[in-house]
Formats: C-alpha cells, structure tokens, sequence
C-alpha cells in the first residue's frame, strides 16, 4: 500500500511537471480561471491514466513511454486546445528532459551513498527515492527555464525573486543529503520509508510554494 501511495504521488508530480513545462511556452497572457480549471483537468486526467499505464506496462518500459507520450499529447491537444504538433515536439522534450534528470539524480544518489549497489534490500526505496530527486531537479529547472524566458519587468523583485528561486531549493537538496545519509546506518525498511516520504513532503513543499 505505501508503494501504491507513493507511485501515484510521483505521477502526479510528474504531470504537474509536465503542465509547468507546456505553460512556459504558452502565451502568457492566457490566464483565468477557466484556463487554470483546464490545467487541473490535465493534471488528473494525466496522472490517473499515466497511473494505470503504469500499472498495466509495468515491465514493458519502451511501451509505458509511448503510451504516455501519446497521453500527454493527446490531453494536451483536446483539454488546452494546444496545437498537436506543439505538444508533441513538447512531449518529447519533456521526456527528454526526465530522462536526463533521472541520469543526474542517479549521480547525486551515488555521490551521496557510495556504496548504493550493496543495500540490496533497500533498493526499492532508494529507486523511489532518486525518482523523487530527479522530479525536484526537473521542477528547479523548469523553473529556471521559466524566469530566463519570461523575464521581470522590476530589476529589484527580479534580484529578490532569484535568491528565493535559489535559496529554497539549495536547503532542499542539503535536507534531501541528508536523508539519503541516513539509509546508509537506518536498517529497518519501515523507517526507510518513513524517510522516503519525508523526502517527498519536503519536494511538495517546493511544488506548493512555486506552483
């Protein structure tokens, strides 16, 4: 059941992500409340059938990814009428971009804990916990990404605007170090856990403060 739990919170970072990542090449004079009650639909529409994928493709992973490739167009194309050749030069961009901050996350991951291979028992948290990691790089990025692009018409709330942008997820990523110190000693999976999901809360609290 906590597998279960924690899965499902990670698709839906992940579709959050996904949203915050077509957002930044969307016009940015497209606002309201019904563009904001499309996003949400996209989101959960998003996260619920990735979720299921999931599930269904659990082994096939070539197959998973076609499949939410072709979900994340096709939502993206009927839901916020985005053209779909747009969305599906986004999607592959997106996925790109997961995909080489999975490749980081695994980096720090080891940096971290040296001796990662020989916690075999431990291998399903840490794979969840890197999968945590790199939708925090991904989201810090996006919003990099976000700011470059889009600009601060006030140079001093833009000065104010970066120390927060960096500030908030250096502390993150120290806490998240941490955390990923402490697998090395902690022995039983049950407290493992418990700091996997702390981990999670701390990559929310990110989400919930910039989103």
């Amino acid at each position: 059941m906590y597998y279960l739990f924690m899965d499902f919170a990670i698709i839906v970072l992940e579709a959050v992500c996904c949203q915050m990542f077509f957002d930044v090449f969307q016009n940015k004079n497209d606002t309201g409340r019904r563009r904001f009650h499309k996003k949400i639909m996209s989101v959960l529409l998003l996260s619920v059938l990735s979720f299921i994928s999931a599930r269904l493709f659990y082994d096939m992973i070539l197959i998973k990814q076609m499949v939410i490739f072709l979900l994340i167009v096709s939502i993206m194309t009927l839901v916020q009428r985005v053209p779909y050749k747009k969305a599906a030069v986004c999607s592959l961009l997106f996925q790109g971009m997961l995909g080489v901050m999975e490749y980081l996350a695994l980096i720090f991951v080891e940096i971290v804990i040296p001796d990662i291979e020989s916690m075999d028992a431990k291998q399903e948290v840490i794979g969840r916990a890197l999968i945590v990691i790199s939708l925090f790089f991904c989201f810090v990025t996006i919003l990099l990404i976000k700011r470059i692009f889009r600009g601060h018409k006030n140079p001093i709330m833009y000065s104010e605007e970066w120390l927060k942008y960096v500030l908030f997820p250096v502390i993150t990523v120290i806490m998240l170090s941490a955390i990923l110190k402490t697998f090395q000693d902690e022995k039983d999976i049950g407290e493992l856990q418990v700091l996997c999901g702390v981990g999670l809360g701390l990559v929310i609290m990110n989400f919930l403060v910039f989103f």
